[in-house]
């Protein structure tokens, strides 16, 4: 064990006494104890002030994990940082979790007349064809529905039909038929 003696002097309002402080520090050897470092099986640990290193044996080499998708398990929306002998995984911004999982920590939704998830990553967002939909039909009597990206369009079915909201849906024909009775007192 290493013992290091540090000196300070506390300087105090002018008359006052002045002390001189010693503070031994004791640094611990985590080299002793496999479980207080990080070194890999074939590496040698070396003991410094306060930490330790790492330092791989001859023949062997530091590979940098974050090089290569094979060689390490981070997430595609995660920053892989090589470290001596290993690498850390951390989600990017937007995203949480632990590095090698990691999810969008915001909600995508699509647009009225889209269905989906909204994600880029995911089955994104597909029209709705409101056409299709038959009961009750979005266009109504004597209409004809046509569907376009990302909602739809309505038109009477012929010239004979107007459309009172003039949204061409529920149609009516334009000619309406009149029956004159005549009364004959008998």
């Amino acid at each position: 064990m290493e013992t290091v003696e540090k000196h300070f002097q506390l300087d105090l309002i002018p008359g006052d006494l002045i002390y001189l402080i010693t503070i031994f520090c004791h640094d611990i050897n985590e080299c002793l104890d496999d479980k207080m470092n990080e070194c890999h099986q074939n590496a040698t640990c070396y003991n410094n002030l306060g930490g330790y290193s790492c330092v791989c044996n001859h023949g062997y080499r530091d590979i940098n994990e974050c090089s290569h998708s094979d060689y390490n398990d981070c997430h595609e929306y995660a920053n892989c940082t090589n470290t001596v002998g290993s690498y850390q995984c951390n989600c990017l911004d937007g995203y949480t979790g632990n590095g090698t999982v990691c999810k969008g920590s915001y909600l995508c939704s699509c647009l009225p007349g889209y269905t989906g998830d909204g994600r880029i990553d995911g089955e994104g967002c597909q029209d709705i064809d409101e056409c299709k939909i038959v009961i009750p039909p979005v266009c109504g009597t004597n209409s004809n529905c046509t569907n376009i990206d990302g909602s739809y369009v309505c038109n009477c079915s012929s010239t004979d039909y107007y459309s009172p909201a003039n949204d061409g849906k529920d149609c009516i024909g334009k000619f309406v038929c009149v029956c004159v009775c005549v009364c004959v007192y008998a």
